[in-house]
C-alpha cells in the first residue's frame, strides 16, 4: 500500500526517476556506463506471476505450486513490465537531456535462456522462437521498435498494456548497447492445443520447456547446484546470433555468465576450491561466446557471474558462483578457486 502496489502501479515511474535523478548527480562523471534495470524478466515473473520472488503475488494454483495470499498471474506480470519499460524510458530521457557526457552510455540488461526445440517439428521450432520472444523480445522489442512484438499481442490480447505514441517514440532508441545475461537452454516444446486453467506468462506462449527433452528424456546438458541451470555452452552461441539477427547487430554486453558447481556448498574447502566444473562451464561458453564474435556479432565485453560468492535473490548464500570461495563462518575470509585462477590467466592472454 505505501508504493501503492510497487511495480503494477504506473505511479512507481515517477519514484523510479527520482531515485535515477539522485543517483546520476551524484555520480554521473566517474561512471560511464548505465544499466537502468538488471533483469526485469526475474522480478516481473518470479514476483507477479509465480509469486517465488519478492513480493511474492500470483494467482494460486496447486497444479504449478503457486502459493500467494493476493495477486494475479493473468495480468500483474504484464503490469509490472510495462512499467518498467516506462520507467526505462523516462529515466534514458532524463538521463541524455541532464547529465550525458561524452562517452557516457546507458541500456538495460535482460536475462535470458536459449530455446532448443524439442524436435525438428516446424510446431516446436516455432515454440522455441515464442518462447525466446517472451523472455527477450517481450523487453528488447520496445526499445528497439518502439511496442511488444506482435505475436505476443496476438496471444494475450487485451490482458497485454498498451503504449502510447509518445511513450512508444520515447521507449524506440532508448538505449546504447544491449545488456544480456545467459546461464542456460531448456528444450521448447509446442502446447497450442492445451488449454490451461490459469493463462499467464508461462501459459500465454503456448509452449513447455524442461531441461529433459519432453520426447525422449535427453537432458540438454549436465546440472549445475541450481535447479534451473544446465551446462548448454551452445546455446550461448545461438543467442547472440539470435540477437544480432533481430536487433541489427547491436553493440552486446554480457553483464553475467556462471555457474554454481553441484554441492559446493557442502564440501570442504580444498574440494571446492579445485572447481573444474565452474572452469569447464566457462570454456564452453566464453569459447562459444568468442565464435559469434568471429563470425560477425558486435560482442563489445563479457563479465563473469560472480567474483566472489554473494547473496543470490531468494538462494541467499545457499548458491555459489563466485570465482572466489567467500567462507561465511569465518570472518568472511575469501579464497581463490582455480576458476579464479583460469579466469585471469585466460584474460591476460587474450588482452
Amino acid at each position: 500500500d505505501k508504493t501503492n502496489g510497487g511495480w503494477i502501479n504506473e505511479s512507481i515511474v515517477d519514484y523510479y526517476v527520482r531515485y535515477a535523478d539522485v543517483v546520476w548527480s551524484n555520480f554521473h562523471q566517474k561512471v560511464r556506463k548505465w544499466i537502468t534495470f538488471n533483469e526485469a524478466w526475474t522480478f516481473c515473473v518470479q514476483g507477479y506471476d509465480s509469486g517465488t520472488h519478492a513480493p511474492g503475488r500470483c494467482t494460486s494454483d496447486s497444479e504449478r505450486n503457486f502459493n500467494c495470499p493476493q495477486g494475479d498471474s493473468s495480468t500483474e506480470v504484464y503490469s509490472c513490465a510495462h512499467n518498467v519499460l516506462l520507467s526505462h524510458a523516462a529515466a534514458v530521457k532524463l538521463f541524455r537531456s541532464k547529465y550525458s557526457w561524452t562517452g557516457s552510455e546507458i541500456g538495460m540488461t535482460n536475462n535470458c535462456n536459449w530455446a532448443e526445440p524439442a524436435s525438428d517439428s516446424d510446431a516446436d521450432i516455432d515454440a522455441a522462437q515464442r518462447n525466446v520472444i517472451w523472455q527477450l523480445g517481450w523487453f528488447a522489442d520496445p526499445l528497439y521498435f518502439g511496442d511488444y512484438p506482435q505475436i505476443m499481442k496476438d496471444y494475450v490480447g487485451d490482458r497485454l498494456p498498451q503504449f502510447t505514441d509518445q511513450q512508444k517514440a520515447d521507449l524506440k532508441g532508448s538505449h546504447n548497447f544491449f545488456g544480456l545475461n545467459h546461464y542456460t537452454t531448456t528444450w521448447v516444446k509446442d502446447e497450442s492445443s492445451n488449454s490451461p486453467a490459469l493463462w499467464d506468462w508461462w501459459t500465454d506462449q503456448k509452449t513447455s520447456s524442461s531441461a529433459y527433452n519432453q520426447y525422449n528424456g535427453t537432458v540438454i546438458g549436465p546440472r549445475a547446484e541450481s535447479a534451473w541451470l544446465y551446462v548448454y555452452g551452445a546455446g550461448m552461441y545461438k543467442l547472440l546470433h539470435w540477437i544480432s539477427d533481430r536487433y541489427n547487430n547491436p553493440p552486446i554486453f554480457l553483464t553475467e555468465n556462471g555457474v554454481d558447481v553441484p554441492d559446493e556448498s557442502s564440501m570442504p574447502l580444498e574440494e571446492a576450491l579445485n572447481d573444474t566444473f565452474r572452469i569447464n562451464f566457462y570454456q564452453q561458453y566464453i569459447g562459444n561466446a568468442t565464435k559469434a564474435k568471429n563470425e560477425g556479432v558486435n560482442l563489445r565485453g563479457y563479465m563473469a557471474w560472480s567474483l566472489m560468492d554473494n547473496f543470490e535473490w531468494a538462494d541467499g548464500y545457499t548458491k555459489r558462483f563466485g570465482l572466489h570461495y567467500v567462507d561465511y563462518q569465518n570472518n568472511l575470509t575469501r579464497y581463490a578457486k582455480q576458476s579464479a585462477y583460469w579466469f585471469s590467466n585466460y584474460t591476460q592472454k587474450k588482452s
